[in-house]
């Protein structure tokens, strides 16, 4: 993972790389986006750390304010067959007492910058429709239509 860097934003806030200590909690935010089949008490967190612990191309970023995550944001990186890299967003979510701060705008511009100091060319995400006009103003455009296949 990438260096322990606090790096502050408004009204207290401070980012820095997820932490194996901060799984639960992450997963526990997560279910604010969408809920995981059984619920959170039914992942291995351990396991799940040490996945996505391993992955060198995968990056995650946690915000705290009072003390507690309140919002959090990944980026996979993709290596392309031509030699291009490219990020992936995933994840976004910002806990519902927190939003409308802009931590969100934040998260998303952590990861950009980290996604820049990775040398992609590009950087996508996938969103639902009723976020379409946030990401807009974050300068992402609408180029492809996305599908999904859930096994």
């Amino acid at each position: 993972m990438a260096e322990h860097m606090l790096i502050p934003g408004p009204d207290t806030l401070v980012f820095r790389p997820i932490e194996k200590k901060d799984t639960y909690s992450v997963c526990l935010l997560l279910e604010q986006l969408s809920e995981f089949p059984g619920g959170v008490d039914v992942i291995d967190i351990e396991d799940s750390w040490k996945k996505f612990a391993s992955c060198s191309n995968a990056y995650g970023v946690v915000g705290i304010s009072d003390d507690k995550i309140v919002c959090y944001g990944s980026v996979i990186i993709e290596y392309k067959i031509r030699g291009g890299r490219s990020g992936h967003i995933e994840d976004i979510v910002v806990d519902r007492q927190y939003r409308r701060k802009g931590y969100g705008e934040q998260v998303i511009s952590r990861l950009i910058d980290y996604c820049k100091t990775a040398g992609c060319y590009k950087v996508i995400l996938d969103c639902y429709q009723e976020t379409v006009p946030f990401y807009n103003k974050l300068d992402f455009k609408a180029t492809h239509f996305g599908m999904s296949r859930y096994l």
